[in-house]
């Protein structure tokens, strides 16, 4: 079975969050035309403990790395 994650286009940059299996963490890409920037990996402990489930862990990821490509969008950086 594949590791959960969570996608949506943002400005023409795809993000793509996805939990890692048995640690409390996650990792994005950055996929923009025919690159994709190296994984980043974040801890979601934090949301785990305060009572969200998976799912909406990896959600505040991705809200949190639309917010970054949005302003790099609005700074011209792509």
């Amino acid at each position: 079975m594949a590791s959960p994650n969570v996608q949506e286009y943002v400005h023409g940059a795809l993000v793509i969050v996805t939990l890692i299996k048995d640690r409390d963490e996650a990792a994005f890409v950055i996929k923009h035309g025919d690159k994709a920037s190296d994984p980043k990996h974040v801890s979601i402990e934090h949301y785990l403990k305060a009572g969200l489930s998976d799912r909406e862990a990896l959600n505040k990821v991705l809200d949190l790395v639309k917010e970054v490509v949005q302003s790099a969008h609005f700074a011209g950086l792509f």
